[in-house]
């Protein structure tokens, strides 16, 4: 698995995680920060995903 799809996959655990605190457990403060930095990891991921996807095209 290479970085990207492990930064994607860390942001979807995180979103998880802050849904579950924030709505189960009761910790709403630490669930809705999981969420952000979650969200983070999520379109940081996404976004170096579609700049390899463009590199790779441009090499073809």
């Amino acid at each position: 698995m290479d970085k990207v799809n492990k930064q994607i996959y860390m942001g979807i655990i995180l979103i998880a995680l802050g849904v579950v605190m924030s709505g189960g457990m009761n910790m709403g403060p630490v669930g809705i920060v999981f969420i952000g930095v979650g969200a983070y990891f999520f379109i940081a991921g996404m976004a170096k995903q579609k700049k390899k996807q463009s590199e790779e095209k441009k090499a073809d």
